[in-house]
């Protein structure tokens, strides 16, 4: 069986969201509709060599996006580490979808 064809979406749809869907779906590259034709000659000789391609503007979102969700998760551990261990158990309690009585009831 032969090695499926490598896929570059262009699109004009440049939502977060479209572009790790078709990320995950095993898509090359991702362009945006208004890529210069030359860049996108560029950019289908660069998959077939085998690197992957995004649009400037989707890797510096995507850029930024890593960053504030790395900065997001570190805010969230310091944050957990200043609980006591009841405001600790009560929030995994809460999380885990338990009802107040439940909770009330951890003690």
């Amino acid at each position: 069986m032969s090695d499926p064809p490598e896929v570059i979406v262009l699109t004009t749809f440049d939502t977060d969201e479209n572009v790790l869907h078709a990320l995950r779906a095993g898509a090359s590259g991702f362009l945006l509709k208004d890529t210069p034709p030359v860049q996108i000659v560029e950019a289908v000789r660069r998959v077939a060599a085998g690197d992957p391609i995004l649009s400037p503007a989707i890797t510096r979102r995507l850029m930024d996006r890593a960053a504030t969700q790395a900065d997001a998760h570190t805010q969230a551990q310091e944050a957990l580490s200043r609980l006591s261990p009841r405001e600790y158990d009560v929030m995994l309690a809460v999380a885990r979808g338990k009802a107040n009585a439940d909770i009330a009831g951890l003690a």
